[in-house]
């Protein structure tokens, strides 16, 4: 990858813009282990109720070439459509039962992944000719992790090898861009890795039996694990000033707004947290574990150049470069796999399925002000990766706490995005523009009144950003009650 400065510019931590618009001269991008899928996408839609009382489920045979399901309460409901992309609802026992029994009921084949109950069962024609229990699970701040939601068999191979873990996985069921159910992993000398959770693992012979059974292109409905389950409770609060800027605090558990100031639906610009919309699209989209080669040509600035000279990487350490340094190459590179204008205009989508209402992306970095949002949008975006891809949280703190055998590929990460003073910070992303001023979205594990309780808090246009992060924290701290 070579780079060319269009102009001098000055940086400061946060600070990736240059004097003039970055200009993108030569999309062209290889990989080297890209797995591409192919088949028909299973899309669910929910609509949800106020209870569960009664349901109408109907299964479809085609939906512009796709599978469908839809789940119908008797009552008032709402409508959204997820194409493979998680379904919260489904961390719900009673919600996950009555999706499995309306797939039964219409005699569906399908994989039921409970992993709260630790089973993996197999339907043929709605009935059960294979359960399984399950052995071991990816942390759930791992991007193996699967959040719930329904997905597609994409496609199943007798041994594979992860280049980030180091090891073969035996007997693979392929679902989405990294997740897989498989059988117990072997390092390279033979020996069982019975450690290593690549996927949802199970023992060698039922991992060989689903091999055997399952036929792509059917759904996998999954209720994963370690989801929060924390009640919803009401607070008492008042707001405090700041010197400049808006900002909202809420609970991340609920998303309710504990104190703020400005409009919370009014579109401000947001820099560089843009990034954290182009990182859950790379975690819906791309296998992470592929190492893709690096032989692009563009002008792109950015304040630690890391990728320069340097001819393959991974997608998981391009992620790392994101999160931790805002790298504007890693966000550039990362798009033109897809293809720079299908990332954006999927950063987009994404943002409208999961009630981004009042939000716009216009490039993967942040560089353009054309990137947009509310502080209620960036507290949803918050929620959707706390709920469904803590990793992203976790490498905004710890870059160098790889999560892979292989390690990083870069040495001596820095990490822009902590805020002096605070340490219940468990995640965070920092930016900052002429036109957005200074922009963050922190995520503190705080104690409020003797409650345990995970505050997130979103800030756009300031001038002191962690002046102005360290007064709403400790405002929160002094006088939010949990009711």
């Amino acid at each position: 990858m070579r780079l060319k400065q269009k102009s001098d510019v000055t940086v400061s931590p946060g600070a990736f813009i240059p004097e003039r618009a970055a200009l993108l001269v030569r999309q062209k991008r290889r990989r080297l282990k890209q797995r591409v899928w192919s088949g028909a996408a299973v899309s669910l839609f929910l609509l949800l109720g106020v209870g569960y009382s009664t349901y109408d489920a109907r299964i479809g045979a085609q939906l512009s070439g796709a599978a469908y399901v839809v789940v119908q309460n008797a009552t008032a409901y709402t409508a959204t459509h997820s194409t493979e992309t998680p379904t919260p609802s489904l961390n719900q026992a009673q919600e996950f039962s009555a999706v499995v029994a309306a797939l039964v009921a219409d005699k569906r084949s399908f994989i039921a992944v409970d992993e709260v109950g630790a089973q993996v069962t197999l339907f043929k024609d709605g009935s059960a000719v294979l359960v399984a229990p399950i052995l071991l699970i990816p942390d759930h701040d791992s991007w193996r992790s699967v959040p719930s939601g329904v997905y597609t068999v994409k496609d199943k191979t007798d041994r594979q090898y992860s280049a980030l873990q180091e090891v073969y996985e035996n007997n693979v069921v392929m679902f989405s861009k990294n997740y897989i159910i498989h059988g117990t992993p072997e390092y390279t000398d033979g020996s069982m890795a019975a450690d290593v959770a690549v996927g949802i693992t199970l023992s060698s012979s039922d991992a060989a039996a689903l091999y055997r059974l399952v036929t792509p292109g059917i759904s996998v409905v999954v209720r994963a694990s370690g989801v929060s389950t924390d009640p919803t409770v009401t607070y008492s609060f008042q707001g405090p000033t700041i010197s400049s800027g808006v900002y909202a605090a809420a609970d991340l558990t609920d998303g309710q707004i504990l104190v703020g100031r400005g409009g919370v639906d009014t579109s401000y610009p947001i820099a560089s947290l843009t990034k954290l919309m182009t990182a859950v699209v790379v975690a819906e989209s791309y296998d992470i574990d592929a190492e893709v080669l690096v032989d692009q040509e563009q002008y792109v600035t950015t304040l630690i150049p890391r990728l320069e000279g340097v001819p393959r990487t991974t997608n998981y350490n391009l992620l790392q470069l994101l999160l931790s340094e805002s790298s504007n190459e890693a966000a550039e590179v990362l798009a033109s796999e897809m293809g720079r204008d299908q990332f954006i205009a999927r950063m987009n989508t994404l943002a409208r399925t999961i009630g981004m209402t009042n939000s716009t992306f216009a490039d993967p970095s942040g560089l353009d002000d054309g990137n947009v949002a509310s502080l209620r949008d960036l507290v949803t975006l918050a929620q959707y990766i706390y709920n469904n891809y803590p990793f992203i949280w976790k490498m905004t703190m710890h870059p160098d706490e790889t999560q892979t055998a292989r390690g990083d590929d870069f040495g001596d990460l820095r990490n822009f995005n902590g805020v002096a003073g605070l340490s219940d910070m468990v995640g965070g992303k920092v930016g900052e523009t002429d036109a957005a001023g200074q922009t963050s979205v922190t995520i503190h594990a705080m104690s409020l009144a003797g409650t345990a309780r995970t505050v997130v808090i979103a800030l756009l246009g300031s001038q002191e950003r962690s002046v102005d992060v360290s007064l709403i924290h400790q405002y929160i701290a002094d006088h939010i009650a949990v009711q």
